[in-house]
């Protein structure tokens, strides 16, 4: 058996020699009973590369579980589970008090495992490496750290546990400085606990959380940062589209057409004259407009048979000079037509 600790809703720190104990994880039992309900699998790991089972140098894994770890609160609910943040500080200030918390064996006598029945605590201060390593026959190197208090200890089971900074009672000023490694015996005054220092492991730990799965990273770490990448492009809020409000359409007042532009009936010009040959306005006249011809055919000057029709052009168009060749060519046909419409053979003339 051993211990471990919650360091962001899916990651796990516990020590790289307990990688085998089990696979999955127990988050928030407060008895030993409870070790056996709520296990979340694991779905990946790291193991530290460098990691000595001989010496226990570099004792430190991370494990991911398959999903976000909840508990049960006082008031019988499913909750998230608060996990700690890990500590960059640097402890080495003889005497500084941290705690250590585990189910481990409670029984001092080697020949004896008793597991705790609770979740069990025990306060401890810090001893300085070189005392520690003085102790431990110099196998204390620089990525480890000691403490102990007279008959308190971590035990057999308690190994991947967390050793904590408790400033208060609030658990969220608490701070990961290190995790249960190895010792001597337990509890044993000769030798002091040793633990993995987290201080000398953070940018390591921090960094594979991120490899694995840095969308389930503690809230504090920066991935984009630490791993080199540029964030992701925040998508622009999508605006509902605006409509302008349509205006009723406004009805224009008609345009009249000019001079050789298509007309359909003398309305459309505004000459008032269209030629339902061409179907293009006529220019305006020069003459009284009263006496014009509509186009149809007919004589515009009176009765006069003598004009041949000749003049009878003339009086309807003004001078010949202002029409273009095309309608110079039209109004003669026309005129002439109408003037034998109306007398037959010229022959036929007294």
């Amino acid at each position: 058996m051993c211990g471990a600790v919650l360091i962001s809703p899916r990651f796990v720190l516990t020590a790289a020699h307990c990688q085998d104990a089990d696979r999955d994880f127990v988050v928030g039992p407060h008895t030993f009973d409870e070790l056996e309900e709520r296990e979340i699998p694991v779905v990946d790991r790291t193991i530290h590369p460098l990691y000595d089972s001989i010496t226990y140098e570099n004792d430190v894994a991370i494990f991911e579980l398959e999903a976000d770890a909840m508990i049960i609160d006082d008031s019988g609910e499913i909750v998230p589970a608060p996990y700690v943040k890990l500590s960059p500080d640097i402890i080495d200030l003889d005497g500084s008090e941290m705690t250590v918390i585990g189910f481990g064996d409670i029984d001092p006598d080697e020949k004896t495992t008793d597991f705790a029945e609770f979740l069990r605590r025990v306060d401890v201060e810090y001893v300085g490496n070189v005392a520690c390593g003085r102790d431990h026959r110099g196998e204390i190197t620089d990525s480890m750290m000691c403490a102990e208090a007279p008959g308190r200890d971590a035990c057999y089971g308690d190994s991947g546990g967390p050793l904590l900074l408790t400033p208060s009672e609030n658990f969220e000023e608490d701070g990961l400085v290190g995790i249960v490694s190895w010792g001597r015996g337990c509890a044993d005054e000769d030798y002091p606990g040793v633990y993995t220092r987290i201080s000398s492991y953070y940018d390591w730990i921090v960094e594979n959380m991120c490899l694995l799965n840095m969308s389930k990273a503690p809230s504090y770490v920066d991935c984009y940062q630490i791993l080199g990448l540029e964030p992701e492009p925040t998508e622009a809020p999508t605006m509902s589209p605006t409509s302008s409000p349509t205006k009723s359409p406004t009805t224009s007042p008609p345009v009249c057409r000019e001079r050789g532009e298509p007309c359909v009936e003398n309305a459309d010009c505004c000459s008032d004259r269209c030629n339902v040959f061409s179907k293009t306005c006529f220019p305006p006249a020069a003459t009284a407009r009263s006496r014009l011809s509509s186009g149809r055919g007919g004589s515009a000057g009176g009765n006069d048979r003598r004009s041949g029709g000749r003049t009878n052009g003339r009086s309807r168009t003004g001078t010949l000079d202002d029409l273009s060749d095309e309608e110079l060519s039209i109004l003669q046909n026309s005129v002439t037509i109408s003037h034998r419409e109306r007398v037959g053979n010229l022959n036929d003339l007294p």
